[in-house]
């Protein structure tokens, strides 16, 4: 276990999530697991699915443990939420907050607005998902409740927090080289690898395991089809706005809703979502305090245009 840990770092979140502690000497995993009661094949299946070493997964599916599972991924919850997004937050404040621009307080807010996100999202887990999977192996089964619905509500929470970074990165107008912000973000793309993981443990060991178990519990499974997505094509002029989409960007950081901004510019609600589709794949960026972010580092707005958070 030892050379383990040593040879990558990062799987001490791991160990920590499992709850298992440092000084375990020169015993080996199997061992470590079974002295601090923990599932050694799941905890096993975790750290190989991290370290990237997918071999012979298949034959390892049918060994996890989903109560060991649950418990991994309520600690990681408690990490993130209690943790991880607080101490960031607490970088940010102090990283920033001798800047006086509104350019500080927008990436506080989207900052802010991101963490309530994940803790929304995570709680609907805790809340929803966890006491389903529990009653599925209690043998109880209530309600049309099934895996797959939360499957295709599952969102990656680190996009958002990746998007944050790469606008601080290109449109943070820092006077001078601040180890500070530095700190911030590099935390900020901790978190983001760390999240990114999470959501693929969750999408890869943990739904495929309760989909397993509801088919054990089940004569057969209801067929989920998948959603119709209206597709529109769009400019296809990568990374280039048109005199449109600009104008379309300008009133979205000023803060107008999609009637109000069709009735300004005099276009159809249904053509201001096209327009904000383009723009959002061309900027990749996905939040209107991004867009706000974005049209005032690019001088398309003044600051005194926008209504800046309290």
């Amino acid at each position: 276990m030892a050379d383990i840990i040593s040879d990558n770092p990062s799987l001490l979140q791991i160990m920590s999530r499992f709850g298992m502690k440092l000084g375990f000497g020169d015993s080996t995993v199997e061992q470590v697991c079974a002295s601090q009661g923990v599932d050694a094949p799941t905890f096993i299946e975790v750290v190989n699915f991290v370290s990237g070493n997918c071999h012979n997964r298949r034959e390892r599916e049918n060994s996890l443990s989903l109560p060991t599972l649950l418990y991994f991924l309520r600690q990681a919850h408690i990490y993130f939420l209690d943790f991880s997004l607080p101490n960031i937050k607490e970088k940010l404040e102090s990283a920033i907050g001798c800047y006086d621009h509104g350019i500080s307080m927008l990436i506080m807010k989207f900052f802010e607005d991101y963490t309530a996100h994940v803790r929304q999202h995570m709680m609907y887990e805790e809340t929803e998902v966890f006491p389903f999977v529990e009653k599925l192996i209690a043998g109880e089964k209530e309600g049309d409740f099934k895996i797959a619905s939360f499957e295709k509500k599952h969102s990656q929470v680190s996009d958002t927090l990746s998007e944050l970074k790469n606008l601080i990165i290109k449109y943070f107008p820092a006077k001078e080289s601040s180890n500070s912000i530095n700190s911030a973000l590099y935390d900020i793309m901790i978190c983001e690898n760390e999240l990114e993981s999470h959501c693929k443990i969750e999408d890869s060991l943990f739904v495929p395991a309760v989909m397993r178990l509801e088919d054990a519990a089940a004569s057969g499974n209801e067929q989920y089809g998948e959603e119709n997505v209206e597709m529109e094509a769009g400019d296809e002029d990568e990374g280039v706005l048109s005199r449109r989409e600009l104008a379309v960007l300008v009133e979205v950081a000023k803060g107008f809703t999609n009637k109000e901004i069709a009735d300004r510019l005099f276009i159809s609600i249904h053509t201001v979502i096209t327009h904000r589709r383009n723009i959002t794949k061309k900027l990749n960026i996905h939040s209107t305090a991004g867009l706000t972010i974005y049209a005032i580092a690019n001088n398309l707005i003044d600051l005194k245009d926008i209504k800046l958070p309290v």
